[in-house]
């Protein structure tokens, strides 16, 4: 099926697309498009991953506690599930913690590590996924009270190294592992690898590996990395390709049941899907307080897989309602502000939260420039803050430029957490717009103009199917590996509808080439009515697989509309 795959032609526009990407010879294209596991990397490339693993195989052997630290975000919570799957693949019973975001805040605390130490033996293995880099007070505490400490985290390096008993993170600069980008959840499948090879080498095995197949856990890897933002290239495209492929294969039940919710289809599921469905769902839990409904959904089978997933679809609900006010709060205080010059926005308000992040990527979405979204945690009675930023723009390095103020922070390019004290809000928020302005003006990069990425593309030839094909064969994309954008400067609309709350949007068809073909437009409402009189216009548009009741329709999605 696969070399029947490789011989399909593939479109001159996405040709154009890929050359645009530096993917330029056939073998670059081809290794692109048709991405293979037998390429990835060893996982003992990674600096401690030998260690590591020799460290777990010891406390199989020695019947140790062994306790799988998460996060309650989608990579964090995807990462647990593989590595407890792992282990029951194995026959090894685990224990796991997922911190509650609103009580007890991101990444490793020392009232949960000593509880742990008080219930387990005197041998105990504590291992962090999608966290604890930035946790040396709490592996300190966790090593004197008798824990060996392994630290899996993708997240950007303190200053100084944790003094884990091992860590896995390809960030740190003495790693030699090819790909720096891993997903907190591609890292959990590297080092599930990693053991799996060990205890194979063993004549005398100390459990059976027979019943575990990798590819079985890269739906879990493909979940948290698209959801995650982190570069769809390289290890990661190889992986959540895998990961697509493996739901027609042989998915796992509490994923099949989260698309069987959501009414999607398991063949042709797009990124968009993921990111916009899929992905808030399983975040839903966590942002409300209880990521462990979304661990279990992820972990279970049959009917209570089910169970869990119409309780994650409550849960998000709800989590939408909220979201919606707290937006209608952002808006209004920007409006309060001058925003006009503005290089970021950093509010402070009656926001919930579990959901700051979503605030603050709704307000990049408005005014495409970094947008902080802060409360105060009564709890402690410090602000805490979420960070998101325009594609490019390289987040953590400006909060960095700025940690003078802040207790804490922690995260990569595209989003980052933090917490001050509120007598620093003030001078913090003129800091991080000063460094704001600096990384525009010294970054060519950052830049939304939709024109610099147009190919030119008749409407009338949008839905030529090999033209489909290769879109499919794109996935999943996201970040590094953007979908293409077309250009026709003579489009026929057949048939307008508005919708929306202003009228902002639009639906209808436009004239093809032998029939109309579907289309929608976010936003573009007023521009529409702005030219209605033309008999044609001139519009840039990307493709849209349009998923309902678990079939899929193509559509175009206008993006802009100009003379």
């Amino acid at each position: 099926m696969l070399e029947h795959q490789e011989k399909q032609m593939v479109h001159p526009s996405i040709k154009e697309h890929l050359c645009r990407q530096g993917l330029v010879t056939d073998r670059d294209i081809s290794d692109f498009l048709f991405p293979k596991l037998a390429d990835l990397p060893s996982p003992f490339l990674m600096q401690d991953m030998d260690k590591a693993a020799e460290i777990v195989i010891s406390a199989i052997h020695d019947r140790a506690d062994i306790i799988i630290w998460g996060d309650y975000d989608v990579d964090g919570i995807t990462a647990t599930a593989l590595l407890m799957l792992f282990f029951k693949k194995l026959n090894i019973a685990v224990s796991y913690h997922i911190p509650n975001r609103l009580t007890e805040g991101y990444g490793l605390n020392r009232e949960k590590i000593t509880e742990f130490s008080e219930k387990c033996g005197d041998r105990k293995l504590l291992i962090s996924v999608d966290c604890g880099i930035s946790n040396q007070a709490e592996i300190t505490l966790a090593q004197e009270l008798g824990f060996t400490v392994i630290v899996t985290d993708h997240h950007q390096l303190p200053e100084k190294t944790v003094t884990a008993d091992a860590v896995l993170n390809p960030k740190q600069l003495s790693c030699n592992f090819p790909f720096k980008e891993l997903s907190g959840v591609g890292i959990a499948f590297y080092f599930a690898s990693a053991i799996r090879s060990k205890l194979r080498s063993f004549k005398n095995s100390i459990t059976d590996t027979s019943e575990v197949n990798m590819k079985y856990f890269t739906s879990l890897v493909m979940l948290g990395t698209i959801a995650d933002v982190v570069p769809l290239t390289g290890v990661n495209r190889i992986l959540a390709r895998a990961g697509m492929e493996s739901l027609l294969e042989s998915p796992l039940d509490g994923i099949s049941a989260l698309l069987e919710i959501l009414e999607l289809p398991s063949t042709n599921l797009s990124s968009e899907s993921i990111s916009f469905q899929v992905g808030p769902l399983i975040n839903a839990a966590g942002r409300l307080g209880d990521p462990v409904v979304a661990l279990k959904a992820l972990t279970s089978s049959g009917d209570e897989a089910q169970r869990f997933a119409k309780n994650l679809l409550r849960l998000n609900r709800r989590r939408k309602e909220i979201g919606n006010d707290n937006l209608e709060t952002a808006l209004g205080i920007c409006r309060s502000m001058t925003t006009e010059g503005l290089k970021a926005l950093v509010l402070n308000g009656q926001f919930h939260q579990g959901l700051l992040g979503i605030t603050a990527s709704r307000l990049v979405e408005t005014f495409n420039i970094p947008a902080l979204v802060c409360c105060l945690d009564e709890k402690t009675g410090k602000i805490k803050g979420s960070a998101r930023a325009p594609d490019n723009f390289d987040l953590y390095s400006v909060l960095r430029s700025c940690s003078r103020f802040l207790e804490k922070f922690g995260g990569h390019k595209a989003a980052a957490g933090f917490s001050l004290k509120p007598e620093h809000f003030s001078s913090f928020s003129r800091a991080f717009n000063s460094s704001s302005g600096l990384e525009f003006l010294n970054n060519d990069n950052i830049s939304n103009l939709l024109s610099e990425k147009n190919i030119n593309l008749p409407v009338f030839d949008a839905l030529d199917p090999n033209l489909l094909v290769n879109l499919m064969q794109l996935e999943p994309q996201g970040e590094a590996n953007p979908k293409p954008f077309f250009y026709d400067p003579e489009v026929r609309f057949v048939s307008v509808k508005h919708f929306g709350k202003n009228q902002e949007h639009i639906r209808g068809m436009i004239r093809g080439r032998y029939n109309n073909i579907p289309f929608i437009g976010f936003g573009v409402g007023r521009k529409f009515l702005e030219m209605s009189g033309k008999s044609k216009m001139s519009i840039t548009y990307s493709h849209m697989l349009d998923s309902y009741k678990k079939s899929s329709s193509w559509k175009l999605r206008i993006e802009d509309i100009f003379n």
